[in-house]
């Protein structure tokens, strides 16, 4: 099962997260096709540094 944003956001800890912070990577409107919409948005990334 993908990791949702609480889920993802928790393994930063003490890190600050720079903008614009833990943003879903997803770079198109509609997944493809053969994906699953659900599974497909579920990519998120994000920058911190520790304070």
């Amino acid at each position: 099962m993908p990791r949702g944003h609480a889920d993802i956001s928790g393994f930063f800890g003490d890190f600050v997260l720079e903008p614009p912070g833990l943003v879903n990577m997803w770079p198109h409107a509609e997944p493809p096709p053969t994906d699953d919409p659900e599974v497909a948005r579920t990519g998120y990334s994000g920058v911190g540094r520790k304070p």
